[in-house]
């Protein structure tokens, strides 16, 4: 479906942010174990607009999963969308948390 790009972050500026102000953010695996934060909160990423599923019901409509390549995050379709169709991922409990 396309790329969820943005601002690079580190782990300290991550860490730094309102809680607020990371509801855009991504974690990625970084070279040597490291960690970094793809925000595409100020991007015009149309990923970052793909719906979170919350409840059991939202979860049950997932249609969308993110995967790592390289140090870059994409978003792919995991069934056949509909024209139309809500694009809804499921980001897991920790970010409801």
């Amino acid at each position: 479906l396309g790329e969820y790009y943005g601002a690079t972050l580190t782990r300290d500026e991550w860490q730094r942010m309102d809680e607020e102000a990371t509801d855009y953010i991504f974690e990625v695996d970084g070279p040597n174990r490291t960690k970094f934060y793809i925000d595409a909160a100020a991007s015009d990423c149309l990923m970052a607009k793909v719906n979170g599923a919350k409840t059991k019901r939202q979860r049950r409509l997932v249609n969308v999963e993110a995967y790592q390549y390289a140090q870059r995050i994409f978003y792919r379709a995991t069934r056949d969308v509909p024209k139309g169709t809500e694009l809804i991922i499921d980001y897991g409990d920790e970010y409801w948390g």
